[in-house]
């Protein structure tokens, strides 16, 4: 019976703290702490947050429901990170990577040798990227399937998954910039062998964006030190620690409950 559903056990207790014109949404899945699972519930005005709430579908225990409260935050708002930009990253068409690497290989000049490399070397961090991402969904699906509730073992398989792909952006990127060069004259390489029209024009619209892309490439690894592959992971964790610090403050600021 629906009546018996957790979460609509917490909804029910949510209302009792929404403003008018508010909808509440709670989450799928609870935290556990002690033994007693908590939910958190959004109230949301125009589709923006406009609070939060922390309750269990048993007693509640206001210090247990702000213990949750912090990792519950750290959980969402990280799934929504890797969600908007990891799944994006993620899904990226291999074939505008393929495709061209197929086309020199069938057609090869040595004229096309750096930029073959370059191509090559981004297609081998996209099939890490989507493999990465790829075990960290199927590790998280097989926690939720194991365990009815959150715990620091999801939070763990989360932060190391999302420190990972950010890591591997941002050398695939420090790589992108460093070789831009490479894409120009590899392009202007294909026209003169009669090769650029063998790509479809999203392929042809992909480089040409590559190209115009440079400038918003180096401001986003702007400041990031040149370090070894661990040594950027461990950075990218931290950051990430710290930016979802300020989002569990944020998260208190508009408490409502308890």
């Amino acid at each position: 019976m629906f009546w018996k559903n957790p979460r609509f056990t917490v909804k029910r207790k949510a209302k009792r703290h929404k403003s008018r014109f508010e909808k509440v949404h709670v989450y799928s899945y609870p935290y556990e702490v002690k033994g007693r699972h908590y939910y958190l519930a959004d109230y949301l005005r125009m589709g923006r947050t406009a609070g939060h709430a922390v309750f269990s579908d048993e007693q509640d225990n206001a210090e247990d429901a702000l213990s949750a409260l912090n990792q519950l935050i750290y959980f969402y708002r990280l799934s929504e990170r890797v969600q908007d930009e990891g799944t994006m990253r993620a899904k990226i068409d291999l074939k505008l990577l393929q495709h061209p690497i197929e086309v020199m290989e069938k057609q090869w000049d040595d004229r096309l040798r750096p930029g073959y490399e370059l191509l090559d070397r981004l297609l081998r961090y996209q099939l890490k990227y989507r493999k990465i991402y790829d075990e960290m969904m199927v590790s998280l699906r097989e926690l939720r399937e194991a365990y009815p509730a959150l715990g620091e073992r999801d939070l763990s398989v989360l932060e190391e998954g999302a420190a990972e792909l950010e890591a591997l952006q941002l050398e695939m990127l420090h790589n992108l910039t460093a070789e831009a060069d490479k894409i120009k004259t590899w392009i202007e390489s294909m026209k003169a062998l009669g090769l650029w029209e063998e790509l479809n024009t999203p392929q042809q619209v992909f480089y040409r964006q590559l190209l115009e892309n440079q400038a918003a490439v180096k401001d986003e690894i702007q400041g990031v030190k040149d370090e070894s592959a661990v040594q950027l992971r461990r950075s990218q964790l931290k950051k990430l620690k710290k930016e979802l610090e300020g989002q569990k403050k944020e998260a208190r600021n508009i408490l409502r409950y308890p």
